[in-house]
């Protein structure tokens, strides 16, 4: 089927192009899914009909080996994109971020301002970011997984070591006594 639609795009029945997308749509949209801030998707069928014109489809025994190697293609697309991302923003926690108003009204910035600079001290620069990140921006471990080029368990990991930091130093200062 799959073999048949390229070859009846390419011979220019432009009809079957509707279908190869339509074909690989789920997939699309599972990637796009996992890239959260912006839509993708376009990026993705374009790489589809790049792919459709140049497949050589002599070299492939079975219709399931053209849609692995479709697949394939999609996927180390979408791992390109994740790198270029990573590239052009990193995550950076500076003093800047946690300024607040001078206002002395509002207790709960002030303690959230002492909270934020203690954990400047306490935790390393990686265990702020996952912090921050999962507790203040409420990010999924999966997405933050995907920004620091980190498994989702050594995000667990961290976090956990972080939390484990605080905990001890609010028990050394006896905090909630």
């Amino acid at each position: 089927m799959i073999k048949e639609c390229i070859n009846d795009y390419r011979n220019g029945e432009d009809n079957n192009l509707e279908k190869i997308i339509s074909m690989f749509m789920p997939l699309i949209k599972k990637y796009n899914r996992y890239y959260y801030d912006e839509d993708i998707s376009s990026e993705f069928v374009i790489v589809l009909i790049e792919l459709v014109m140049k497949i050589d489809l002599n070299k492939f025994d079975s219709e399931g080996a053209i849609v692995n190697y479709i697949s394939t293609t999609i996927k180390n697309k979408f791992i390109d994109l994740i790198r270029n991302k990573r590239k052009h923003s990193e995550l950076v926690l500076s003093n800047d971020e946690f300024e607040v108003s001078n206002s002395i009204d509002d207790v709960d910035v002030l303690v959230n301002k002492l909270a934020l600079e203690n954990l400047q001290q306490l935790l390393s620069k990686k265990e702020r970011i996952i912090i921050v990140e999962l507790f203040v921006n409420q990010k999924k471990g999966i997405e933050i997984a995907n920004e620091l080029g980190l498994s989702k368990q050594n995000i667990h990991n961290i976090k956990k070591r972080a939390l484990n930091k605080i905990k001890k130093q609010i028990e050394e200062e006896n905090i909630w006594n």
